[in-house]
């Protein structure tokens, strides 16, 4: 089992590497509404960038994580206040 960080989601940005160009905004609404109700199933995979950790796998997790942030701070609190759960790779 690979081990877990808690990153602030102030270090964590889309990675060029990462492939999804686009995320459709309703799609990342629902996500938001899921992971509000159930929580984060999947932790990112990142890898160290610059300063902070590039998003490879889990942009659209990322984006949705974002959007609770912004419109439902107190469920983002409640579930992210140790960062968000990702997995770092040296990719």
């Amino acid at each position: 089992m690979e081990e877990v960080s808690f990153i602030p989601l102030e270090e964590l940005f889309p990675s060029s590497a990462n492939v999804r160009l686009n995320v459709p905004e309703e799609g990342v609404r629902r996500l938001a509404e899921d992971i509000a109700m159930r929580g984060l199933l999947h932790p990112l995979i990142v890898r160290p960038e610059g300063s902070g950790y590039g998003v490879v796998c889990g942009r659209m997790r990322l984006e949705a994580i974002r959007l609770l942030k912004r419109e439902r701070p107190q469920d983002f609190e409640k579930l992210f206040a140790r960062g968000v759960p990702c997995v770092v790779k040296e990719l």
